[in-house]
């Protein structure tokens, strides 16, 4: 059966533009731009589908790489923080699915999370190499957000985003 999704979703962003949005109570100008905001997202949606499994595989190659950089801090710290660390990489590995692989990014942003939280409370010089390293190792990932989100217009700068084929790239794959 051919996947009607594309299709499905522009009938869907018709049926809003031309139904609801008409419908919705002038004196209600929330209303109004929240359907706005809602259709503005659908396109984006519908625009992007051939880019969500590589935007699964970058976001999980961005976790796994921040998570292997904090790997000696969260050991350092111990506990619960190191174990949840631990874990999550191990389910990453096992990715292989799309659910396997955004569940695996999930739990290991929990994980870098839980760990930011703890360090918070601990070591001064411990919680400032965390800092430093999420803060280093999330310019690829900030990026690839900006660049998927483009099309929604709210970046101030788009003309410098690199294209989302590129921004989506994983860590160490080749151009």
């Amino acid at each position: 059966m051919a996947d009607r999704t594309e299709g499905a979703l522009q009938a869907a962003i018709k049926a809003l533009e031309t139904a609801v949005l008409p419908a919705v109570n002038p004196a209600d100008p929330l209303a109004g731009e929240q359907l706005r905001l809602a259709i503005g997202y659908l396109r984006l949606v519908r625009s992007r589908l051939d880019h969500l499994e590589d935007r699964a595989h970058f976001e999980l190659a961005h976790c796994r790489v921040l998570a292997l950089a904090l790997r000696e801090e969260a050991h350092a710290l111990g506990g619960e923080p190191a174990q949840r660390l631990d874990a999550a990489l191990a389910q990453a590995d096992a990715a292989v699915r799309p659910a396997q692989v955004r569940a695996a990014s999930a739990a290991l942003s929990a994980a870098v999370s839980g760990l930011v939280r703890a360090a918070a409370q601990g070591d001064a010089d411990l919680r400032r190499r965390i800092e430093l390293t999420v803060a280093r190792d999330s310019r690829r990932w900030v990026t690839a957000q900006r660049a998927w989100f483009t099309p929604l217009g709210f970046d101030l700068r788009p003309g410098e985003l690199p294209e989302l084929a590129d921004a989506l790239r994983p860590p160490g794959a080749a151009a």
